[in-house]
């Protein structure tokens, strides 16, 4: 139903909005530091998180006009924001893409009152959060489908965006050598944020089993089927399981390279979350009807 370059789309979409929810988050916690201070010797993962997050939509973008292909259709989405979830969500994270990188631009050259920097950080984290929640709805919206038909698919997408963005700040802060208060915080939200999508995912799996035959036979398309190993070798084993254990690994040793290895897992995790949610819907007659009327 959904092209691979949507997959692409939702998932460095929700990256992109759950890296600014990060780096907001550590740039308060530290007093709005790199917005007041504003020079380049004062970057730090919050910062760069701004900026990822920036690149990260406009990554997204560009895989969304992928899919359009069409410029007449490219054109109506642009034209009319209201037209459809798609427009809304298009329109949604180039707002979220604008916000961000402004953020972004003024951590590095910018000298701004206490303010003005809490405004963009607050009405930023707000747009980030619609991008979370975006893409849950887009697929849930369409009542035909079974499997999707839950908010329970609202919350896995959104966790799960959570999830990998504080993956990226984490690597942005083991590249810049951040202290080790923020880097055993951030491993903690890291982790804590992964037992929470470890839940979501069970819940909704677990009733998208019992809602229908079709619920039941695209849940079995993950557990058994075609995509089993991308399920059960990708989402669970290297998207949940890895990481973890690479964060207990490191609080025992000591080991700091494991961080990226938590991180990286996270965000194939991730993807293929998102890969595996669109590509094993099975419909019934009755659904695979109407979605043509």
């Amino acid at each position: 139903m959904f092209s691979q370059f949507i997959v692409w789309y939702l998932f460095l979409s929700g990256t992109a909005a759950g890296a600014f929810l990060g780096a907001a988050a550590i740039s308060l916690v530290e007093g709005n530091e790199p917005l007041l201070k504003g020079h380049v010797h004062s970057l730090n993962p919050s910062s760069f998180g701004f900026m990822v997050a920036a690149a990260g939509y406009v990554l997204s973008g560009v895989f969304l006009i992928a899919d359009l292909g069409n410029p007449a259709r490219i054109l109506q989405v642009v034209a009319n924001p209201f037209q459809s979830l798609m427009s809304e969500g298009a329109w949604l994270v180039a707002l979220s893409a604008a916000l961000a990188a402004i953020t972004a631009a003024l951590a590095v050259v910018g000298r701004l009152n206490y303010g003005i920097a809490l405004a963009l950080e607050i009405v930023g984290s707000i747009l980030s959060v619609g991008v979370l929640v975006y893409a849950g709805v887009l697929l849930s919206s369409m009542r035909t489908v079974d499997f999707w038909d839950t908010p329970l698919l609202i919350a896995l997408f959104a966790i799960s965006g959570l999830t990998c963005g504080i993956a990226v700040i984490s690597v942005v802060g083991f590249v810049l050598g951040g202290s080790y208060r923020r880097e055993h915080g951030l491993g903690l939200a890291r982790c804590a944020s992964a037992l929470v999508e470890v839940l979501v995912l069970v819940a909704f799996l677990s009733s998208r089993y019992m809602i229908s035959e079709a619920g039941r036979d695209s849940c079995m398309a993950l557990f058994t089927g075609n995509l089993a190993g991308y399920f059960w070798g990708g989402v669970i084993a290297v998207g949940l399981v890895a990481p973890m254990a690479a964060a207990w690994v490191q609080r025992m040793t000591g080991q700091r390279g494991l961080v990226l290895a938590a991180a990286g897992c996270t965000l194939i995790g991730g993807y293929l979350l998102r890969y595996c949610i669109v590509e094993c819907v099975v419909l019934s007659p009755l659904a695979f009807g109407g979605l043509f009327e």
